[in-house]
């Protein structure tokens, strides 16, 4: 599949005409009037080299949100069109800015249905493979700057080194079953211990079992209920129970109440004894002795008013003797009359006593029944738990001796393909030797990946020096150039290359970069696209110009589909200024 046409529907846009089996370059350059404005700037940026790349994609069914700059047309009527030709069937797709809708070969569709239908097309087998779509493959032919240009199995800002593997692997020619079976098995690994913990730290079986482990917790529940159900079993239920506790706790308050009935007349006693003890202390004659001895004389008349009164007062007395002795009397028959009363009280508290015992009412076996509901509600909550536990960790343990078994079958399945892996890295290194011009240590070593993840293989270029910016930029370039010239399980014959890829390499590099692309090109009838400003275009010249290939020169001159200016917004890509 190529690439024919870029359009839009404004005519400020500059369409794009795409040449199969060919270099296709698309130059940021300096404007026309710079040599007379003294402009000695080495790059030309936001004239729209890498939106191209961008609104490809965008027609190729990206997310709306994917592009920031293509979201900042959204409601001026934008509209791109993009022609693609595979053998000799042709694929117009134009999709709308502000709505995100597509129109496929003049029908309305889907984005979704679109690259379905793509995917058809263009890749073999998809669909015997879990994860693999049209989306996450083409774009290894259209590397998004600048977050595609880190890693060179990376093509997207989010994407899941397992799901890198695959996708690479795919391409490559490697069996996605073993990949897909990992990603699989440690998905739901994961799934299972995440469901486990989430059990083990639930805060209602954290209280049901106060704070123990499940196993013992059923055992202490199990107990419970054991002794509740004997409990109950020995009860003998009285309809009559709740009545006769009421009227023993009545008998209690009437017992009481007498108690304090005869402990009052008790202390009234008391006191009439204390009062039964007063006597009259001074008599008539002991006045007249002590009148006497102070030498005063009493008439007879007042000792005779003296002994009136002595007297009188010894009567009183003796009636209130009387009165008080009849009190008591009084008092001590109450006494005894409220003791019977007392014992009766007893006798008929011991009696109720004596009935309900070993008894219980309707109510109280009704709250022991419920209690023994609830325990056994949570004892099987508690088993349900338990049971969830062991099927997590039977089921862990299934799958990790899957994976085992998966292990050795990578192990054996790549020994199987050894000089397949040998191949590819030969190839790899003859691009590598060929980009820096002599022998240089380099090659591709695919191994097993036995460790607690999803990822099956690793994929490993090396490049001698290639954790500098320049030769991690020539690993990631091989590889496209791996996947792209191979062709495995696609039709696609293009391959999308922004500039940035080529910011940090030196030039000679650079030159014998894009020597390599077009021997692909006029080999395997690709096409290259790529985007470049136009101080390293002129670099890339020179040293052509040095290496005295004048034919090269004037094929890249001659490949130039469009230029893009920097002064004006109209020789901008959009012809507008955003």
């Amino acid at each position: 599949m190529y690439i024919k046409r870029l359009t839009a529907n404004k005519e400020s846009f500059h369409s794009i005409e795409f040449q199969p089996n060919n270099f296709n370059i698309i130059l940021g350059t300096k404007s026309k009037d710079a040599d007379k404005k003294n402009n000695t700037g080495e790059t030309v940026n936001g004239v729209g080299k890498s939106l191209t790349v961008k609104l490809i994609d965008y027609c190729l069914g990206s997310r709306q949100t994917s592009h920031k700059i293509i979201s900042k047309l959204k409601d001026s009527g934008w509209q791109f069109e993009l022609n693609l030709q595979d053998e000799n069937k042709f694929f117009n797709i134009i999709r709308d800015v502000d709505s995100g809708k597509v129109i496929f070969n003049n029908k309305d569709l889907t984005v979704t249905k679109v690259n379905n239908i793509l995917e058809a097309e263009i890749f073999d087998r998809v669909e015997n493979y879990k994860y693999l779509s049209f989306r996450n493959l083409i774009c290894r032919y259209l590397r998004i700057p600048k977050l595609a240009y880190i890693k060179w199995e990376q093509y997207k800002s989010k994407e899941d080194e397992d799901k890198s593997v695959l996708y690479n692997s795919y391409l490559l020619g490697l069996d996605p079953q073993l990949i897909i079976n990992k990603i699989n098995n440690k998905t739901q690994i994961n799934e299972a211990e995440k469901s486990k913990k989430y059990i083990e730290k639930d805060e209602t079986i954290k209280k049901l079992m106060n704070g123990s482990k499940v196993s013992i917790g059923i055992t202490n529940l199990s107990k419970e209920i054991e002794e509740l159900e004997k409990k109950l079993s020995n009860f003998k239920i009285s309809e009559g129970y709740n009545d006769v506790k009421l009227n023993i706790e009545k008998s209690k308050v009437k017992k009481n109440e007498i108690i304090n009935e005869i402990t009052k007349y008790n202390n009234t006693i008391k006191t009439i004894d204390k009062n039964l003890k007063i006597n009259v202390d001074i008599t008539c004659k002991k006045v007249e002795e002590i009148y006497e001895e102070a030498k005063v004389l009493f008439s007879s008349e007042m000792i005779k008013s003296l002994e009136e009164i002595s007297i009188f007062h010894e009567q009183l007395l003796e009636g209130r003797k009387a009165r008080l002795i009849k009190d008591k009397k009084r008092y001590i028959d109450l006494i005894n009359k409220l003791e019977i009363d007392l014992k009766s009280i007893d006798n008929t508290i011991n009696k109720d006593l004596s009935f309900i015992q070993d008894k219980v009412s309707t109510n109280e076996y009704e709250r022991l029944q419920n209690r023994l509901t609830e325990l056994k509600i949570q004892l099987e909550k508690a088993q349900q738990y338990e049971k969830l536990l062991k099927e997590f960790e039977q089921n862990i343990a299934e799958i990790k001796a899957d994976m085992a078994q998966d292990n050795l079958k990578a192990i054996k399945y790549l020994e199987s393909i050894s000089e397949y892996i040998k191949e590819l890295s030969v190839q790899f290194q003859g691009y590598v030797d060929y980009i820096y011009d002599e022998r240089k240590y380099s090659g591709i070593d695919i191994e097993n990946n036995d460790g607690n993840n999803k990822i099956r293989y690793d994929i490993i270029p090396q490049i001698q020096g290639d954790d500098s910016d320049g030769v991690g930029n020539v690993k990631l370039f091989c590889m496209d150039l791996l996947i792209w010239e191979r062709q495995i399980n696609n039709s696609i014959e293009f391959l999308y290359h922004d500039g940035f890829l080529f910011t940090d390499i030196d030039p000679r590099q650079v030159y014998r970069m894009l020597k390599l692309a077009y021997s692909i090109c006029k080999n395997k009838n690709r096409q290259y696209i790529f985007n470049i400003n136009y101080n390293m275009f002129e670099n890339i010249l020179s040293v052509a110009k040095q290496d005295n290939d004048t034919k090269f020169v004037e094929y890249l001159e001659s490949c130039v589909i469009l230029r893009l200016y920097d002064d004006k917004p109209e020789q901008k890509l959009l012809g507008i200024e955003i």
